[in-house]
This record gives structure tokens, sequence and C-alpha cells, in this order.
């Protein structure tokens, strides 16, 4: 059991198991088609696969309608005689007959016949069922007698009403004997006009020959048993095509219904002007095959096809034309079908084991459904060949989407297990980010310079409470201290880059940011919320006798390396440069001010328009060879700045520029205002002595600390 939860079982063999469920998915659809239970959930999977298979006659190449090939059209206009002049019907004895209700008489077909045979055509088919005796027999019987090899009558295959194995058995309706008396079952002046269509309802194969007994599933009877479709008599005897062809053909259409085979009206045979003007006097008939049928709407007489509904006629023509060039299509065997589908699952586990984020593996997958589909139609153009579509595409899409689904659930249960692990020890930015963008995070840790605020804080006098204190209740009192500033800086969005002891060192900027000025703004926002829940604690602690914890804090802000610093046996995500120094200086001068937040002018650029500031002192700290401006935070800007504050910065500016008596002055009325302000007092102390004793030319107003 072990086995099948490690990570290769997880990641490997799962992905390859779901890819071979579906595949046994589509086989289970197969199984339930040959044997007829198909529930409706299953017939629907079913038609969105003839669907998907027919959009590769869509977009693929259409066949080349054959140019010998015309359509003469029993249409509406023919059967109204809509915009016929009444001279011509009076001229024409046909006209007279179409002119009465619909059936016609037969001398009607046998005038068209005629006039068709005499201008040339080379045969005749008339897609019709001209079944029983009618008036007009013996003049159409007349013409099929002068003309025996020339006309193709149509046949229909029916369903009788006799029973056989609770089967219906399918009869051949034959012509009239009074039109064509002793006609044989195979003979090629009759065809059946019958298209059989698949499940869906939809035609696309043509059955060269067939029977009654090959219809109900039996053996295959003799050759003179079975009947030849209307497109391949029409081919016998229209260009003495081989008689032998058989079998079931794909059709590959040459276009959509009214797109190919454009009609002629029957009515235009009987009309003289438009007999010699529109048909050039029957020449256009030469040498052609000709089929006659109805493609008026009232005769119904519409297939569905891969293309869309076509007339009946016009798809006898269609069939014709790919018999007599070839264009027929095959489909692949079911062996070939099964090495298909076992190549389309091992594609989809390629793509499940090499592409581990969701999103990217699902538009993989799309690429890979509509790679399929392209290739359906190269092979479909170049060919002649149809390779299932819907059943690759629904083992790539389902297949892989379920993939997906396992190996997202499977990553998240990774990360909530790393996640809990690691937030005990790294900053909980940082394991978001180490989880979420991996491969940014570990480019970065290979070094990176980036701009970061710093901030240091530290216990002041550690060493010495530590000497006196229980061991056991120090490190309890330490570790509250610890995990509320913790707590402070994961409010604020930074990362605790490590603890040195008593001290802490945070950062904002280096795994994530939103600019300088945000990162800033945080790192200041963090560290007084450090002032207020440290003033909680020690307040608590005092009560409990305990000792307190006096704080200070330094900020600074500037460029430092971001990196995987340590050797192969321990390494820590940190930063380092001169920035990271300067801010524990500036940490350090707090206890040299008696100010518990000091921050460097860097951060004061980027805050002034968010806090009250209040300068402390221009100073230059070991390893600096110039100074630089510190500063205090007093409060948010959105409150009022205490009325000293604009005195004190008047003061500064006096003790700069040497006015020492002036500044005496303005740093009294500060320490009226606040009385126990130990900085106002150190300043009156150094202005009554520079009175006295005035610094020398190069003085600038720097105080300068040598020791770290």
């Amino acid at each position: 059991m072990h086995f099948l939860r490690t990570k290769w079982f997880q990641r490997k063999v799962v992905p390859a198991l779901i890819a071979l469920g579906a595949v046994g998915l589509v086989l289970l659809l197969e199984f339930a088609t040959i044997f007829g239970r198909l529930p409706r959930t299953t017939d629907a999977i079913l038609r969105l696969r003839a669907a998907a298979q027919d959009e590769v006659h869509q977009w693929g190449r259409k066949a080349t309608a054959h140019p010998n090939l015309m359509l003469v059209g029993i249409d509406e206009a023919s059967l109204t005689l809509s915009g016929v002049p009444q001279e011509d019907i009076a001229a024409s004895e046909a006209l007279q007959w179409m002119s009465r209700e619909f059936p016609w008489h037969r001398k009607v077909y046998a005038l068209a016949i005629e006039r068709l045979l005499e201008a040339g055509a080379a045969v005749v088919g008339v897609d019709l069922l001209l079944t029983g005796e009618r008036p007009g027999d013996e003049d159409l019987a007349e013409i099929l007698a002068r003309y025996p090899n020339r006309v193709v009558l149509g046949a229909n295959m029916t369903a009788s009403s006799l029973q056989q194995d609770a089967l219906e058995v399918p009869h051949l309706t034959l012509p009239s004997e009074t039109i064509l008396p002793g006609i044989k079952i195979n003979s090629p002046r009759m065809g059946y006009v019958n298209f059989w269509p698949d499940g869906d309802g939809v035609v696309r194969k043509l059955r060269l020959q067939t029977s009654q007994q090959e219809l109900m599933g039996y053996a295959r009877p003799a050759q003179e048993e079975r009947c030849l479709s209307f497109a391949l008599a029409l081919a016998i005897q229209g260009v003495r095509h081989n008689a032998a062809a058989d079998g079931e053909r794909i059709v590959r259409l040459p276009g959509r219904d009214g797109e190919i085979f454009r009609p002629v009206p029957i009515s235009s045979l009987f009309q003289e002007a438009l007999w010699q003007q529109n048909l050039q006097s029957g020449d256009i008939f030469k040498n052609k095959v000709v089929v006659l049928g109805p493609t008026a709407e009232r005769f119904q007489d519409f297939h569905a096809t891969p293309l869309g509904r076509m007339a009946g006629p016009r798809l006898h023509l269609a069939a014709l034309s790919a018999l007599l060039q070839g264009e027929f299509l095959s489909a692949t065997s079911s062996r070939v079908n099964l090495c298909l589908l076992l190549a389309a699952a091992f594609l989809t586990w390629c793509i499940l084991v090499l592409e581990r984020r969701p999103v990217r593996g699902l538009l993989w997958l799309i690429v890979a459904a509509a790679g399929w589909f392209i290739a359906a139609i190269l092979m479909f153009n170049h060919a002649a060949i149809l390779i299932p579509v819907f059943d690759p595409a629904f083992i790539v899409l389902v297949g892989g989407t379920l993939g997906i689904g396992h190996l997202f659930a499977l990553e998240q249960l990774e990360k909530n297990k790393v996640r809990s692990t690691l937030d005990r020890y790294v900053s909980r930015n940082v394991v978001r980010e180490i989880l979420d963008h991996r491969e940014d995070f570990f480019i970065m840790l290979g070094g990176t310079r980036m701009p970061v605020t710093i901030l240091f804080t530290d216990v002041r006098g550690f060493t010495s409470l530590s000497e006196n204190a229980d061991p056991v209740e120090l490190v309890a009192q330490l570790n509250e201290y610890l995990g509320a500033i913790v707590e402070v800086v994961f409010t604020n969005q930074g990362t605790v880059d490590k603890f040195i002891g008593d001290a802490v060192m945070a950062v904002w900027g280096n795994v994530h940011s939103e600019g300088a000025e945000a990162d800033a703004v945080r790192a200041v926002r963090a560290a007084l919320d450090i002032q207020t829940m440290l003033a909680r604690l020690n307040s608590n602690w005092a009560g409990e006798g305990r000792p307190i914890f006096p704080t200070g804090i330094g900020l600074n802000h500037g460029e430092a390396v971001f990196g995987n610093i340590g050797s192969q046996q321990k390494m820590e995500p940190t930063v380092i440069g001169d920035a990271v120094n300067l801010a524990s200086r500036v940490e350090g001068l707090t206890k040299k001010y008696g100010i518990a937040l000091l921050i460097t002018d860097s951060v004061a650029q980027l805050v002034h328009g968010h806090y009250h500031l209040r300068t402390v002192d221009c100073v230059r700290v070991a390893g600096k060879q110039s100074g630089l401006d510190v500063f205090s935070v007093i409060g948010p800007i959105t409150e009022p700045a205490p009325a000293w504050l604009e005195v004190n910065e008047q003061a500064m500016r006096c003790f700069r520029s040497r006015d020492f008596a002036r500044a005496r002055s303005l740093f009294g009325k500060v320490h009226e205002h606040m009385p126990e302000d130990s900085l106002s007092e150190k300043y009156i102390e150094r202005c009554e002595t520079f009175s006295q004793n005035p610094p020398n030319a190069t003085w600038c107003g720097e105080q300068v600390f040598q020791e770290k």
C-alpha cells in the first residue's frame, strides 16, 4: 500500500491509468454501439462523434464535380408553370400536360427523355418511382425501347408487411411492367434510389449493390439476385463503368446543396426560346449524363449529409461523380483505430507528466486536440483517409482534464504539507512564493540585486538580563516576544529574515514588492505596531512581576543582494549588503538618543507623505565616510501634527546654520512641551557648549560614532 502512495506512482502511473481509462470508456462505447445497447447519454455521445467527423468534411477539401453531369429538376416553377407564356403552353404538348395536376401524364417524361437524348445526352436517369400502370406508359415504354441502353429508371427498397424473425423484410419496388416489361433485378436499366443513413440520420455512404437478403443481414446472394444502385447503373450505361463494383463507399461530396449541379428546370426543355438561347438548342446536354428528378420542397426528397441537407437527385449526381472519379474515402480499420487511441493516451500522459502547471497543461491539451483535428484534415485532403476525430480528442481532453485534476489535487496536498512545515521556520510570504512561483523564486535565490527596506529590532540590556533570569521562564518570555514581532511583520506583508539571539531582522521587497514606497510604508507601520504590541506586553509582564523588554528599532532602505547564502549542508534565503549593515547601525543608535524608533533619510523620503517625522540628527556611523540624517516617527499624517514638531524643525535648522542662541531658545520651547524629552535636553546642552566654544569651520553638524 505504501507503494501506491509514492510520488512516482501518483505522478507517473496514475496519469497513465487515467489515460488508459479514457481509452476503455471509448471502447465500451463502441461495444455498446455494436450490441445496440445505447442509453440516452451514450446516444448523444455517438451523435457528437459523428458530428466531429462531419467537421472534417466541412473543413477538408471538397471533391471536384464531374463536368459531364447535369441535373434537370422538377422545381416549383415547373410545377406551377409560373412565368411561362400561354403561347408557349399552347405550342407544347408537354407543357399542356404539365399544366394539369401533378403527378403528370407520363408522356411528359417520355418527351423530356426524347428531347435530351436527341440533343446528344449520353444517358438519362429518371429519379422517380414510376410504379403501377398510369396514362402515358405506352409513350414512355416506346422511348425506352428505342433507347434501350441510354435510360435508367429508379427502383426502391421498401419494407413490406411481412415479418421474419420480428424484422421487417425489405422489398424491391420495380418500375411498372407497362414501362419496362420483364425487367431483371440486376439490370443496369434500373437502379435503387435509396440512401441508407447512419444511426444519426446522416447519409455518408453509397451502397453500390445490394439485395433484400443483405439488408436483413444474411449472406450475399448470387449476382443475378442483387440490384444496382442508381449511381452505378448510370455509370455503367453512361461510361461503361465496371459492373462488378461493389461494397459500401464513403463519398467525398463536391459541395453543399445549391453550390453544385445547378438544375435546369424541366419546363425550359419545352419552351423554344429558352431551349435555343439558354440551352443552346440542347448542345449543353451533349455527351452528358443527365439526371431528371424532383428538386421542389414539396417532394421532401432531401437527405442529411455531412455538408448539410441535399436534394435526392443532386446527391445521386454527387455519388456518381465520386464513382466516376474515384473520389471515395477510406475509413481506418479497428486495429488502426485502437493504435490511434493508444497514441492519444500516450500523448495525454506525456502532457500530464511534463507539464505541472494546470492552466498551461489545459492549453497543451487543447493544442493537442486541435492538432489532431488538423492531422485528420490533412489525411482527408491528401490521403483520402478518414481517421477518428472525436474519440482521440475525447481521450486527450477528458482524460487529460481528469489527470490534471488529479495532479492538481496532489500538488495542493503536497503544498499544504510543505506549507505547514515551512511556516514554522520561514516567513509566510516566502513559503507562498516558493510554492506558487518556485521557478522564478529559485532563479532569484541564485543572487539578485534589488531595493529593499530592512528593519532591525533588539532588546536593550538582554545580556545582563539573561544572567540573572530563570532560563525556562526567560526562553518562554522571549518566545512570546519574538512570536508577537513575527505576527506583526507577517501582518504587514514582510519577511522575517532571521533571528539573531533576541534581535529580529525583517525585510520588505525581497520576495514580493509593490514598489519601494509601499515597502517602506509597510515597514514603518510594522515598527509602530511593534511598539504598540511591546507596550502591552511590558505592561502585562510588569503586572506579573516579570522583567520588561525595552526595545530599539532601526529602519533603512537601500539596494541589497538577495540570494541563498550558506553551505551545502545549511542554506537560507537572506539579504546582504551595506543597506543591511546600516539598518543594524541605526538600530544601535536608538540607545544613544533614547528613542525607540529611528529611520534613515532614504526611508524618510519614501514615507514623508504618510507619517509626521522628527529630525533627530546627522550621524556618521562606523564604516561610513559621510553623515546621514536620521528621523523618528511621530505618527500618521492623517492625525494632526503636535505643535512642538515645527518648533523642533526650526531649532534643527538654526543649529545646523550655527545660530546656537536661537536654536537654544527653540529647543527650550520644545522641552517645555515635553519635559521628559531627552533629545531636546541633549541639543540644549550642545547649543550651550557651542555658544561658549564654537566648532571649527569644517563642522557640518554631524555626530560621529566609531563603535558598531
